[in-house]
């Protein structure tokens, strides 16, 4: 049934088990267990043949690079109209947030695990013909932002200009929810928008989720508090970076050091700009207070 170079026309659902519904997708496991198809709506851009062929290749291209991920199945065109995509299911898999929300006492110990696996994303070689370089990615999103003032774009270009080019494997939809573990091992999810760079861009859109996101965004996409989301970046910035964070300066050295990337890097998310109402002041806000 999947695994085929081929578009499944007339899909039906018969057989498939809705798994969970999402604002950006519906999900359904297959009957025996093996796969996951994700139908999306239209709000996200993954609604349209030409995009969702555009993000298997891509998924198809992450694997080439070694990054343990599920595999990625074929597009479907449902009875209705909807497109979707087929992935592998990850039996008994759960991310490092849900791990979080669940066990906050064991917050520590689930943010080390985000960061071994952040370790080893950002030291895999990228293939740079075939992911773009993140800093073209924010420079296109800053053309079409035309609520960003002459000097908040000169701030941006002038930190992408003085922050050292890496050729590393960024995510880009850097936060817990997109790393997770299962009894069979460790598996990234979610890299429709991976690039490469140097990771401080990565790091800086996890820093915009945990101190500039609203709470109600906070409680419905890691189903937690900001104090405990703040608890997983610090611990995270623990372990990532080797550092005594009960020593405050130091602590604070890392802070300052990321906190310039929060809002360019946040600024890839092109689907939350466009949806979530205020996201534009928020990033406002990060450019005025991180960034000079």
């Amino acid at each position: 049934m999947v695994n085929g170079d081929d578009m499944i026309n007339n899909f039906s659902l018969e057989g498939w088990k809705l798994f969970s519904d999402r604002r950006n997708s519906t999900n359904y496991i297959s009957e025996d267990g093996k796969w996951l198809l994700k139908i999306f709506g239209d709000s996200t851009d993954l609604h349209s043949i030409a995009e969702l062929e555009k993000e298997r290749q891509k998924n198809l291209d992450v694997a080439t690079l070694g990054i343990n991920v599920p595999k990625v199945g074929e597009i479907v065109h449902l009875e209705d109209g909807r497109y979707g995509m087929t992935y592998e299911y990850i039996q008994g898999k759960k991310s490092f947030s849900r791990a979080i929300s669940e066990e906050p006492e064991n917050v520590e110990k689930y943010a080390a695990g985000f960061a071994e696996m952040a370790l080893e994303l950002h030291s895999t070689p990228c293939n740079t013909e075939l992911f773009k370089p993140v800093e073209y990615i924010i420079s296109e999103t800053v053309k079409s932002c035309d609520w960003l003032s002459p000097e908040n774009r000169a701030k941006i270009a002038r930190l992408l200009d003085r922050t050292e080019k890496r050729t590393t494997c960024l995510h880009m939809d850097f936060q817990p929810g997109n790393f997770v573990f299962a009894p069979s091992g460790r598996y990234y999810i979610d890299l429709g928008m991976m690039v490469y760079g140097n990771p401080l861009y990565d790091l800086g859109v996890f820093y915009f989720m945990s101190h500039y996101w609203p709470e109600q965004a906070i409680r419905e996409i890691f189903k937690t508090d900001r104090e405990t989301l703040l608890e997983t970046w610090k611990y995270f910035v623990k372990h990532y970076f080797n550092i005594d964070v009960q020593n405050q300066a130091e602590f604070d050295r890392i802070n300052d050091m990321i906190k310039p990337y929060a809002a360019p890097g946040f600024l890839s998310h092109g689907y939350y700009l466009d949806e979530a109402p205020g996201a534009a002041d928020i990033i406002l806000a990060a450019i005025d207070e991180c960034m000079d």
